[in-house]
């Protein structure tokens, strides 16, 4: 099952765009940017659900990730470390997402691109005083944030116990 998920994961690279692209729909001919640009009911309008699920997987080898990072990052789908999320250029963070991509960078040891994404979150994703998160948020702190959500109220403890969990086994 794994080498069959490796053969599908090499013959469905988008290699026509820069960086290349993993996309999360095998067998699309259109990278997301392109694809979500034209028409906002592509199925791969969610492709950042599947790419974070992707890193969380496992399954994933190091160069694999970093394709999936370096695709969104190349086209601001990362703004300070935090995946964004419901489209393309939004510059709404996915917090309640999170999680899964900082595990793919924890351990593939992308360890300053971790940190970034752990600090950031703690930083722009959490309220002052409170320590409760929202759903996603704009990166416009003047702009409306989505209501509470309990999985993204969890994404910081549950890097943190990641990092602990992935850096013991590692030695």
């Amino acid at each position: 099952m794994a080498a069959d998920t490796q053969t599908a994961i090499a013959r469905s690279l988008l290699t026509n765009t820069a960086p290349p692209c993993l996309p999360a729909i095998a067998g699309v001919t259109e990278p997301f940017h392109i694809a979500v640009a034209h028409d906002k009911l592509d199925p791969q309008f969610r492709s950042y659900r599947a790419w974070m699920e992707m890193l969380y997987s496992g399954n994933l080898t190091r160069d694999q990730v970093a394709t999936v990072f370096n695709y969104r990052a190349g086209h601001h789908d990362i703004i300070l470390g935090i995946p964004t999320v419901y489209g393309h250029n939004t510059h709404e963070w996915g917090g309640f997402l999170s999680y899964g991509h900082g595990y793919g960078l924890l351990q593939h040891d992308f360890n300053r691109e971790y940190l970034l994404l752990l600090y950031s979150l703690m930083a722009h994703q959490y309220t002052r005083g409170t320590w409760t998160a929202p759903e996603t948020r704009l990166a416009d702190p003047k702009r409306f944030a989505a209501p509470y959500c309990t999985p993204a109220q969890m994404t910081v403890p549950l890097l943190a116990t990641l990092d602990a969990r992935v850096r013991g086994a590692c030695g």
